[in-house]
């Protein structure tokens, strides 16, 4: 066990000790014994002492009339502070009934004259004393509680923060060794590590060590991970908070949350503290008139800048984590609050198979599973994503009482995560699978003939998701895209149209809505960001003047780009007629085709000079010359 470790654990051990006497203090038993006599008291003041050593009868008031008109009452006592009339009949028993108020005058009248003793005690105003107390009891009591808790928690509303996150914690488990993909990441963290472990270095030399990290990145790129790495591999007490931990409706909750967490960590003397989602507090001040939700965000803020700035003396790092650097505080990104900002990207192709291993550790996997193919193919995903979909690949393979991961279950488990599960009792029509089945040949040949276009890694006509069928293109990491590349990336989303129109001699259906809508996002890109239009290279983005201006223009030349793509897609398919056939009949036989299948089909039929000239009717006479 490492110095810092010990000194941790040690100081873990100090901090937990208060709030285990916190529980035994003895003042809270007291204080709870004085309030349940002041209740006590207050009742006994309001309502006074039993009153009546007999047991008496509840009555109705119309029965007690006519007893006191038939005589049989012996005594009474009639009691207008309380409204209640008390009868002690000559038969010796005693009845009560409560009667309307002003009603006493004429009860007692009725009772004298039908010879009764009676008693009765008038209306009078209360002592003013017992007045005050009864008016200000109740505030009282609720103040005396809120102090109660305040006391016991650390403040008002602050319950759930004193006793959640932001008490030190052990030193995390977590170490570099277990995050892969973000080797950079790394490596600018490790000299977080070298700060905490050995200051002397820079300071001897003058420097000025970092107060803050900001770690950016888009959901599931390991920020959390990292932050706790870094605790891990310096051996200090870890602070996880959220920024949503210091928003509440009270009035300067929030702030004295921040002070809160600042002085647990600098009684620890090396500590990391790490705000995630800090775009909840951190979000740029208005200019304008603010509310009182607002105005308590930017006391929040404050609060954070103002801790912040005072630490000097203490060897603590802050580390944030963000998706939205954008809205975040001029004032806060300056140097010397977060003096560094980590970028945080979704990994590429090599990142991806590094993750994809160090989950794959703890997972039996068959030796068939092709982890390289699988980071080719799940461009985009984070590591979360990756975690997920290894996770539903054992869920799968357990489904299907394997005993151990299969391709199969790794195939199931990416179309779930990434369009949903596969509907096979779902009823179709042939004609229903014949259109498909040319339909996503169409996009498979397409891509298979364009040269800067991914091959396809799989293509299959069993409905998923919302999908009729799917055609899993290769993903490419690439950095950068040439208008050619981009032009035939267009020619792919719309080969399944073309591939429509092959089988209906010109018709087509609705199954392409989808690839139209990509086709359109892509082609508006090209045009209104990217320069590569013909109306030039100005950026036009959505609401600002010239956009309004020129949509017209933008939408005609969109439409123009989307029918230079399909024609393209008619006549590749049509160039190769027999080849889009062979691959859609090949669907209808097997469903699903692999990459190294469809490689197979390609090949064959292209090296075979009899396939090569073969008319296979896909096309009809009237269909070409349409075309």
């Amino acid at each position: 066990m490492g110095f810092w470790e010990e000194q941790a654990k040690k100081h873990a051990s100090q901090s937990d000790q208060p709030d285990q006497n916190r529980g035994k203090n003895p003042s809270y038993p007291k204080l709870a014994v004085v309030l349940i006599t002041a209740v006590a008291l207050f009742l006994f003041v309001t309502y006074g002492p039993l009153r009546g050593s007999s047991p008496a009868t509840s009555v109705t008031l119309s029965s007690a009339t006519q007893a006191i008109a038939a005589h049989h009452v012996a005594s009474a006592v009639v009691d207008d502070q309380s409204q209640l009339l008390t009868l002690h009949l000559k038969n010796g028993t005693v009845e009560q009934t409560p009667f309307p108020y002003t009603y006493g005058t004429t009860l007692t009248k009725d009772l004298l004259a039908s010879g009764a003793k009676v008693s009765a005690s008038a209306a009078q105003g209360q002592n003013i004393l017992i007045s005050l107390l009864q008016l200000s009891f109740p505030v009282i009591l609720i103040i005396a509680f809120l102090l109660y808790f305040m006391r016991k928690h650390g403040g008002l509303g602050v319950t759930r923060f004193s006793s959640g996150k932001d008490s030190a914690v052990k030193v995390p488990s977590t170490r570099f060794t277990d995050i892969a993909g973000s080797p950079e990441v790394v490596r600018e963290l490790e000299e977080v590590v070298e700060f905490l472990h050995n200051p002397t270095r820079f300071t001897a030399a003058g420097a000025r060590l970092p107060h803050g990290f900001l770690l950016v990145g888009p959901p599931g790129t390991g920020k959390t991970l990292l932050a706790q790495a870094v605790a891990g591999e310096a051996g200090v007490p870890f602070f996880a908070l959220a920024g949503s931990d210091f928003v509440e409706a009270y009035v300067g909750v929030g702030a004295a949350r921040v002070r809160t967490v600042f002085e647990k960590a600098k009684k620890a003397g090396r500590a990391i503290i790490f705000i995630d989602e800090i775009d909840a507090i951190g979000r740029s001040r208005s200019s304008g008139p603010t509310n009182a939700g607002q105005q308590e965000h930017e006391n929040t803020l404050i609060a954070l800048l103002s801790e912040m700035q005072g630490f000097s003396n203490h060897q603590i790092i802050i580390l944030a984590a963000t998706n939205r650097p954008d809205v975040l505080d001029r004032a806060l990104t300056r140097p010397g609050r977060f003096d560094r900002t980590i970028e945080v990207p979704a990994p590429d192709r090599k990142a991806r198979l590094d993750i994809l291993r160090l989950h794959a550790r703890g997972l039996r996997m068959d030796d068939a599973v092709n982890l390289e193919s699988l980071a080719r193919r799940t461009v985009g995903m984070t590591g979360a994503d990756l975690s997920q979909l290894l996770n539903e690949a054992a869920l799968e393979s357990a489904r299907r009482q394997e005993s151990a991961i299969s391709p199969g279950a790794v195939e199931a488990a990416y179309r779930v995560t990434t369009i949903g599960r596969e509907r096979r009792s779902a009823a179709l029509s042939e004609k229903d699978q014949r259109i498909t089945a040319y339909h996503e040949a169409g996009h498979a040949v397409a891509a298979l003939l364009l040269p800067d276009v991914e091959n396809p890694v799989s293509v299959s006509i069993i409905p998923t998701g919302r999908a009729g069928g799917v055609t899993w293109m290769g993903g490419r990491d690439d950095n950068y895209s040439t208008k050619s590349q981009l032009l035939q990336e267009l020619v792919v989303m719309l080969g399944g149209r073309a591939g429509e129109m092959c089988l209906l001699n010109g018709d087509f259906t609705q199954g392409a809505a989808s690839d139209l809508k990509a086709a359109t996002d892509q082609c508006t890109n090209m045009i209104t960001r990217f320069g590569m239009g013909k109306s030039g290279m100005a950026v036009l983005e959505a609401g600002s003047h010239p956009f309004e201006t020129m949509s017209k223009e933008v939408k005609a030349e969109v439409n123009e780009m989307i029918a230079e793509a399909f024609d393209r897609a008619k006549s590749l398919l049509r160039q190769h007629s027999g080849l889009h056939g062979e691959v859609a009949t090949a669907l209808l036989e097997r469903e699903e085709l692999s990459e190294q299948e469809l490689c197979a089909i390609a090949e064959r039929w292209l090296n075979d000079p009899v396939s090569k000239t073969a008319d296979t009717g896909i096309l009809s006479t009237q269909e070409a010359a349409r075309n």
